[in-house]
């Protein structure tokens, strides 16, 4: 006999952005409780509980927190030892702004019935892989950036974090770059986001010749550490950059049937609005795509 715990409830389980002709991949189970009282289950952006035996309705144990402000959660397995979470215990949740893409910790309660509490959020990459001291409350975390490459640090309380590593320390001396977001409007009128980065030594008084690399949807690595090194068939951002290049990465929404239109519609829009500025060399332009994106 199977028992659907989800009937009536408003969100998705599984890939509300899904755009390619397959089944879409679900967002997964996060945790389980003790005694396997409740299994959490993720939707796109908030943490579900429910009880397997159907005796109670589903709760959102994020109070809908993360779809009101676009915030995605998941929980963390802080001790290997330890297989399941207590519904009365405080946790910590990791936290990613869909938005911003910044990333950062809240805490909250399985049974509470109240948003949960923001304890951090940077505008790093990081957060999710944290690890705590067997006994005591100490936590290490690992962050990067595109300017800073990932590093180790250690907390007590996330507020007050201390670096352990220096990696990269040579990166000091070669013209790295930057990165920003960029929003546009499609002829369609749909909504779009990329990343443009920019020499480090960027001259607005200049122009530059830029590179478009695209795969499916990249905004989501706005933070994230790409080091000088070659790839199997992407671009490497890095070098590019470094070498006196524009590089924009459009995110692709796609229409079922019509990969290449679609691949076109926002590549293309993309690119125009970012000729509107002076800064692009318009006439020196190339694109490199690959797989589903190419």
């Amino acid at each position: 006999q199977t028992l659907p715990l989800h009937t009536g409830l408003p969100v998705s389980f599984v890939d509300e952005e899904f755009d390619m002709p397959d089944f879409p991949n679900s967002y997964g189970i996060a945790s389980w409780t003790d005694k396997d009282e409740s299994v959490i289950i993720k939707d796109r952006y908030d943490l579900w509980e429910f009880f397997l035996n159907g005796s109670k309705k589903p709760r959102n144990i994020t109070n809908g927190f993360g779809r009101k402000h676009k915030i995605t959660f998941d929980t963390y397995e802080l001790d290997k030892d330890i297989k399941s979470l207590n519904r009365k215990s405080s946790i910590y949740l990791s936290a990613f702004d869909n938005t911003s893409k910044a990333n950062g910790i809240f805490r909250t309660s399985i049974q509470s019935d109240s948003d949960p509490v923001k304890i951090q959020m940077e505008n790093v990459w990081g957060y999710r892989s944290l690890q705590k001291a067997k006994n005591a409350e100490e936590y290490i975390v690992v962050k990067e950036s595109y300017t800073d490459s990932p590093n180790i640090f250690a907390t007590s309380d996330f507020s007050q974090q201390q670096k352990l590593s220096n990696t990269n320390p040579q990166q000091q001396q070669y013209n790295w770059g930057t990165d920003e977001l960029v929003h546009w409007t499609t002829p369609k009128g749909n909504s779009s986001t990329g990343i443009l980065y920019k020499p480090e030594d960027f001259d607005p008084n200049k122009k530059y010749p830029m590179i478009v690399y695209f795969y499916e949807k990249l905004s989501d690595n706005l933070n994230r550490y790409v080091a000088p090194a070659p790839t199997p068939s992407r671009l490497n951002i890095s070098y590019f950059v470094s070498n006196g290049y524009l590089v924009f990465t459009p995110d692709i929404s796609y229409t079922d049937g019509l990969p290449g239109e679609s691949a076109m519609e926002y590549i293309n829009s993309g690119v125009e609005n970012l000729k509107k500025n002076a800064w692009v060399d318009g006439i020196k332009i190339g694109i490199q795509g690959q797989s589903w994106g190419g």
